[in-house]
């Protein structure tokens, strides 16, 4: 593996990874994390933060999924309760990603 965290761990074998998620902040300091990746703007802190890409949220489904539940014709046609949506939220307002 050359780029990504896998090409990262290969190069530092004795480091020890921990991997967590959360749909909160916290406090990453007191909470003991030595870094954090977030998605978003950055609320304001004494930490420092640096980009590391742009990204997109895209809404996907499997053929399997689309088979049994027909495709949408319109990503609005998500909202109705026929389809299941996994949504990832913003942690600072909460609201899903649009």
């Amino acid at each position: 593996m050359g780029r990504g965290l896998g090409g990262f761990v290969d190069k530092h074998p004795n480091l020890q990874l921990e991997l967590v998620t959360r749909d909160q902040l916290g406090d990453t300091v007191a909470d003991g994390f030595d870094i954090a990746i977030h998605f978003g703007e950055p609320p304001v802190s004494t930490l420092i933060a640096r980009k590391l890409l742009d990204t997109r949220i895209l809404t996907v489904a499997a053929p399997s999924y689309l088979k049994k539940h027909g495709h949408p014709p319109s990503p609005n046609d998500l909202e109705g309760g026929q389809h299941v949506c996994t949504k990832f939220r913003d942690p600072l307002t909460g609201y899903p990603f649009s």
